[in-house]
């Protein structure tokens, strides 16, 4: 909201989701990640 000529102005936003594209990457960044740390914490084990 601002002021603008003695009158109040509200400004407004539309997001929009991610694609399937963008989904499916993240998934995949999140499955590495915890494979990852899967594999330090069995190393840190023995």
């Amino acid at each position: 909201m601002y002021w603008k000529n003695r009158r109040v102005k509200v400004e407004i936003g539309v997001g929009k989701g991610k694609s399937h594209r963008d989904q499916r990457h993240d998934l995949k960044k999140k499955v590495e990640l915890r494979e990852a740390q899967r594999e330090v914490a069995r190393f840190n084990r023995q």
